[in-house]
């Protein structure tokens, strides 16, 4: 005989979370979704700002660990500098979506590690994960609007994400990389000036060309 009375009490939790997962996942889709609409009809600017980049990155953390119960995140930020500047709400949506595709594409891998540290008069941010991958030939068109990766197949998505965040971070004079291999996960590593940019760069300016790592 098995008692099933604490699996039974588990469930209105599971359903809960289940919810906010839903409605995070919903929420950040709108926001990017959003986002995406105001570049491309020039009416975003970014606003630069001294802020505490350590920890806007835990509370992004924290609010993805709230709907990912099964991962782990491994933060280590000590290298970054009491302050960067940069727009702050913009540094939200890039870190966001790193993170959630990190969760979302390594369902079977719970390790997320998040790394930041000062190089010169840049910082940079990296997040890690263990899950699904991407091939060399799709790391080429990864950060085109709506192209999705074959080892995506199956996984809810739009596509979005990831140019999103390439512009934002064209934006503000900075560079994303990725380094990755099917079956052995994804590294996405964002660079920034510490300082913000020299100058502004136009949203719809976002035809530098994508710089994989090697």
């Amino acid at each position: 005989t098995r008692d099933l009375t604490k699996h039974d009490a588990d469930k209105p939790l599971r359903r809960v979370e289940k919810i906010r997962a839903a409605v995070l996942r919903m929420t950040n889709l709108i926001e990017s979704t959003l986002t995406a609409a105001r570049i491309d009809a020039g009416k975003i600017e970014i606003n630069p700002q001294p802020f505490d980049m350590a920890r806007l990155v835990r509370e992004v953390c924290d609010r993805q660990q709230e709907v990912a119960a099964n991962h782990e995140f491994t933060i280590m930020l000590d290298g970054l500098p009491a302050t960067i500047r940069a727009d702050r709400g913009a540094i939200d949506q890039i870190i966001t979506n790193l993170l959630t595709n990190a969760v979302k594409y390594a369902p079977d891998n719970p390790e997320v590690t998040i790394t930041g540290w000062r190089e010169g008069d840049d910082i940079l941010l990296s997040v890690q994960d263990h899950g699904l991958g991407i091939s060399a030939a799709d790391q080429q068109h990864l950060f085109t609007r709506f192209f999705r990766a074959e080892t995506s197949t199956g996984i809810a998505g739009t596509g979005i994400g990831l140019n999103l965040v390439r512009q934002l971070v064209t934006m503000h004079g900075g560079s994303i990389t990725v380094d990755s291999a099917v079956g052995q996960g994804s590294t996405f590593t964002v660079r920034l000036p510490v300082s913000g940019p020299a100058e502004m760069v136009a949203a719809t300016d976002v035809s530098l060309p994508l710089k994989a790592a090697q």
